[in-house]
């Protein structure tokens, strides 16, 4: 079943039998602030059209990826 079959996040619950839980996984995180070239870079890849949700993940998530992960 492809994703456009799930329109809402209530009809998909309904549909496969689901309940929705609010919970607190994570508490004690605390925030901690983007660098500079994570903000720009987020606000850059905000400013290209995408035409599919793949595109538009790798965009934010990339970016953010390589702020983790480089030192």
């Amino acid at each position: 079943m492809g994703y456009s079959n799930y329109k809402s996040l209530k009809k998909t619950l309904n549909k496969l039998d689901l309940e929705e839980l609010d919970l607190r996984l994570f508490e004690d995180i605390l925030p901690v602030q983007p660098s500079a070239w994570l903000v720009q870079t987020l606000a850059i890849g905000e400013k290209f059209p995408t035409t599919n949700e793949k595109g538009k993940s790798e965009r934010v998530i990339s970016p953010i990826m390589l702020e983790i992960a480089l030192p």
